[in-house]
């Protein structure tokens, strides 16, 4: 069971006039954007940040950032999620929040390709079958809107919007 949560109605409209009705279509499926993720599944819980590998305006925007800028602002946001891992698609290789360096960022982006592959920061707690676990935690519910909560800043830096706009930027 997922539940996620991206961009409202109004700025979806927004996102959709400087696409263009054409390159819009894509943002109707909910899922083909930058969203927090909060995940129920059979061998764990996970709560993360997904950029959808169709996500290319989303995905575009933080390339496009992260040219502009430096990645030392990204580095900064992704450190401060320690318990948390940086995925490529659903390559094997994961980048650990919380000790990341410019060497090892660089590294990931020089396989991201925007529009091509998804992008995650995710943190897992695996339900060991048959016993109580972390993920079986009565506190559980409330550190998984906590976590959530943590990874709003990284939202609002990957995701397209006027605040956070470098999607045609030159």
């Amino acid at each position: 069971m997922w539940s996620y949560a991206c961009r409202d109605k109004k700025a979806k409209a927004r996102l959709k006039r400087t696409l263009g009705a054409d390159l819009a279509k894509d943002l109707d499926a909910a899922y083909r954007n930058a969203y927090l993720c909060a995940a129920v599944e059979s061998d764990a819980i996970e709560v993360s940040l997904r950029v959808h590998a169709d996500a290319w305006y989303d995905a575009t925007n933080l390339a496009n950032r992260l040219k502009a800028e430096g990645v030392a602002g990204w580095i900064a946001r992704l450190n401060a999620l320690e318990g948390f891992r940086l995925r490529l698609a659903d390559w094997k290789g994961e980048w650990p929040c919380g000790a990341l360096t410019r060497d090892r960022i660089d590294e990931f982006l020089k396989y991201w390709k925007p529009g091509e592959h998804a992008l995650s920061v995710e943190r897992r707690f695996p339900a060991p079958p048959g016993a109580r676990g972390e993920a079986l935690d009565p506190e559980m519910p409330e550190r998984i809107v906590a976590l959530l909560a943590g990874l709003v800043p990284l939202y609002r830096f990957v995701a397209w919007s006027e605040e956070s706009d470098f999607l045609f930027r030159k």
